[in-house]
């Protein structure tokens, strides 16, 4: 009976040591899942911060790009008023030269109405008494 005894207090030794070792892992799992759960609290933090940086650099593109969309089409209209101007620039030296010449041909025939109008004027004076 003593040696039953023995091994009985014997394995509820052993029984005890186990559940010990078996608490002491399960302490030990609980203390790195707490630490799991920190780092993945952080870690969704930093996502939270990522994403919404990232979020704000996607509305700045987006402001750049409707921005250099507005420039781009003031461009193209500037362009086309620039290239109105040169149209109506040439059709200006086209008419100033025609200008010139009507210029020319006028003092043309100025300076022979002078010519004849002073030789109006001479036969005119013969007339005279």
């Amino acid at each position: 009976m003593r040696k039953l005894a023995e091994r009985t207090q014997k394995s509820l030794n052993e029984i005890e040591i186990a559940i010990k070792s078996i608490m002491q892992s399960v302490h030990e799992v609980e203390g790195n899942i707490e630490d799991n759960k920190e780092q993945f609290l952080k870690m969704s933090d930093k996502t939270s911060t990522l994403m919404d940086r990232t979020n704000h650099t996607v509305e700045s593109l987006d402001k750049t790009l409707k921005t250099a969309e507005e420039a781009s089409s003031e461009t193209i209209k500037i362009n086309y008023h620039v290239r109105e101007l040169i149209d109506t620039n040439d059709v200006l030296i086209k008419e100033t030269s025609k200008v010139e010449g009507l210029l020319d041909s006028l003092k043309s025939i100025s300076a022979r109405l002078e010519n004849t109008s002073k030789k109006l004027i001479t036969i005119i004076g013969e007339f005279k008494f």
